[in-house]
């Protein structure tokens, strides 16, 4: 889409401007264009989280095409960027017309990806999702090996350091479906991590959530919060029932076996609203930021630090809104926004903290109380900054979210570039200099 340069970005540029001027701040990120949703025929997704962008500054995310006068969708391709190079990744087959689905769910530090991709037999017929993840380019499909087990479909949730899969499969057993079961996958060899349940061959629904570097997983069995570690099945959910906690729902694992998410609070049996939870070795804690009876507080990730972020919805007199919080050491603090309309409202969302206690996403932006889109943040040393102003000049790039950050403090970004007549949305990585 082709348009001229605005005001608004005019406005913007010159800001970053006077910011140089008077702070005597060089530019603080150099910022490398991923993709460009510049063609009526192409879209591309990359999900927030850190778990799409690895140390080393590869990115996996998702590209969806169109193809021919009919606007027949090809379905989803996983693809990956590295260094200016983006290469998308193989399928499963596909049917008679083309259509091809994947899904990415992370990268490791080695860069290899971790996925789900609908399997096609050689007549183009579906036979369901399949486990997979990408070498080096190459497919391996992880549900072969979760079928010895019984498993007909299978899908891959989350990669670790070593290269373990953890996902889940639906399970047939005689000839009966029985449910969900998660799946651990090491080295290509498929295991059962087994349910809640005390009848192993009943019907039984299970979720992964995440993984850590030693293989625990977190998720959910039955609705009931657990843990899978090394071999052993351990049940959240009494432990909150102690500490009138109930129906967890958990977020993430760090490598310290933390979990977060969150669930509902209770006194003396009555419900008093959504609080996030952290818990460690059958300890929980729960919090939120709002002081106003019946709070809604999610945890929605950890570092390995045990410093987690999430959000909060709040009200004034006026209106509902949602502010971003960063917790450390038992003190959750809310991390604010980058401006307010008229009523003192603005929303703002964490979307990924790293093990150097940086926190990146989104935010209202207002100027003069007339609202401007959202604008991508740093959250760092207690202090809230737009990221456009520590862009180099003339980039032509205005941010509106935050992705993810490694511990090298690259941050995958999404924003609008402006040059001359020519304007279109798209991803970006941000490399600090």
């Amino acid at each position: 889409m082709n348009a001229k340069l605005s005001t608004y970005h005019r406005k913007i540029a010159f800001g970053v401007l006077l910011y140089g001027i008077f702070t005597g701040a060089q530019a603080s990120y150099r910022i490398v264009e991923i993709t460009k949703d510049g063609t009526i025929d192409t879209g591309y997704t990359i999900y927030a989280g850190n778990q799409y962008l690895n140390k080393d500054g590869q990115v996996a995310g998702e590209r969806h095409k169109y193809t021919g006068y009919t606007w027949f969708n090809d379905g989803g391709r996983v693809f990956t960027w590295k260094s200016n190079r983006l290469r998308i990744l193989k399928t499963l087959g596909t049917d008679r017309l083309g259509y091809g689905e994947n899904r990415v769910s992370g990268i490791n530090k080695d860069g290899l990806v971790v996925g789900t991709s609908r399997f096609y037999d050689k007549n183009g017929i579906d036979q369901g999702e399949r486990a997979v993840y990408w070498e080096n380019g190459n497919l391996v499909n992880l549900g072969k090996a979760a079928e010895k087990l019984g498993f007909v479909t299978s899908t891959g949730a989350a990669i670790n350091a070593s290269g373990q899969v953890a996902g889940t499969g639906l399970l047939y057993e005689n000839g009966q479906d029985i449910g969900t079961r998660p799946i651990l996958w090491t080295q290509g060899k498929a295991q059962n991590l087994g349910i809640l349940s005390v009848y192993a061959h009943s019907y039984s629904e299970n979720t992964v959530i995440g993984m850590n570097d030693a293989g625990h997983v977190v998720g959910q069995s039955d609705y009931r919060t657990v843990l899978w570690a090394n071999n052993t099945l351990q049940d959240l959910y009494p432990l909150y029932l102690d500490s009138n906690f109930g129906s967890p729902s958990p977020n993430a694992i760090n490598n310290k076996d933390q979990v977060v998410g969150y669930g509902e609070e209770y006194s003396n049996g009555e419900f008093i609203g959504y609080y996030s939870f952290l818990w460690q070795k059958g300890v929980i804690q729960s919090g939120t930021i709002n002081p106003d009876p019946w709070p809604s507080s999610f945890a929605t990730a950890i570092n390995d630090l045990g410093e987690v972020i999430g959000y909060d919805y709040l009200s004034n007199q006026y209106d509902y809104f949602q502010h971003a919080y960063f917790w450390s050491k038992g003190l959750m603090t809310d991390i604010g926004v980058l401006g307010v309309d008229e009523f003192g409202t603005g929303n703002s969302l964490a979307n990924a903290i790293n093990n150097k206690s940086q926190v990146v996403g989104y935010s209202s932006y207002y100027e003069n109380g007339v609202a401007m889109g959202s604008h991508a943040f740093i959250y760092q040393n207690k202090t809230l900054t737009d990221l456009n102003t520590l862009l180099p000049l003339g980039s032509g790039w205005l941010l509106d979210n935050a992705l993810a950050i490694n511990d090298e403090g690259q941050i995958t970004v999404h924003g609008t570039y402006t040059q001359g007549l020519v304007t279109y949305t798209g991803y970006a990585l941000l490399t600090p200099n």
